[in-house]
């Protein structure tokens, strides 16, 4: 019976003590921060908004116009305002359709994310992280108090208004794709947070013959995110690493 001769088998020996510091710091990214950044309302509000404004391949294209559905984002009470000045009316006071509105619904409120659960009553939850630090001289070992994020719930609003009905089919299709697994994620600086449809409905106009019959698609959206200050990162402690050189006799 032969016998291969392996020449690697990719053990990796791990380091420690200086060694394991150096080789900490050849791995930091150095335009990198190991204190988590901050992640606001408005940050996923522009996650959510920028998943619908897509540029890539999954953009909706409508087939009444074989472009890119316009997404007008505005806050519900802003929208009687915005309309008198953004173009969505001709020379005839009727409608430029299709285009799309998107709004957030009601007040954040405190999130139903299993990222955390209740310990202790208006207790928070920590982590501790060892980060290595180097100042030209000396190695030091920062370890850092991270508090977990806080859970928040946002809800939003997306209305197609068109008078095709190919154009409604295309967004319906749009969304039983994307949430064909109950929820999509989006990424809010590359933190991943849940996208569900909470309900949908039609609020079409096609009743009233003396006036302009369009059609009015609407999905209610949940996102299950969480916020997180950079601020509230604390420095516990420090310890610096001495080097010491051995000269043999």
């Amino acid at each position: 019976m032969t016998q291969r001769k392996v020449k690697n088998l990719g053990v990796y020996r791990p380091k420690f003590g200086l060694e394991r510091i150096e080789e900490l710091f050849s791995s930091i990214n150095p335009n990198g921060t190991f204190v988590p950044p901050s992640i606001k309302i408005e940050d996923i509000d522009l996650a959510v908004y920028s998943f619908f404004e897509e540029k890539e391949e999954g953009a909706i294209i409508l087939p009444s116009t074989d472009k890119k559905v316009p997404l007008i984002s505005v806050e519900n009470e802003e929208w009687a305002e915005y309309a008198k000045s953004f173009d969505i009316q001709d020379e005839n006071l009727t409608l430029k359709l299709p285009f799309a509105s998107f709004a957030r619904n009601g007040v954040p409120s405190f999130g139903t994310s299993d990222i955390t659960k209740y310990n202790f009553p208006e207790g928070y939850k920590f982590v501790y992280k060892k980060i290595p630090r180097f100042d030209g001289s000396n190695y030091y070992l920062d370890i850092y108090k991270i508090p977990h994020p806080t859970p928040v719930d946002i809800k939003y609003q997306i209305k197609l208004f068109t008078y095709s009905r190919f154009d409604t089919n295309t967004l319906d299709e749009f969304f039983i794709k994307k949430f064909s697994a109950r929820q999509y994620y989006v990424s809010v600086d590359n933190h991943f947070m849940p996208l569900i449809v909470e309900s949908s409905n039609s609020e079409d106009k096609l009743s009233d013959s003396k006036s302009d019959r369009y059609f009015i698609h609407v999905y209610n959206l949940l996102c299950k995110g969480y916020i997180l200050d950079e601020n509230d990162t604390e420095l516990v402690e420090s310890i610096r690493y001495k080097t010491v050189n051995i000269v043999s006799s």
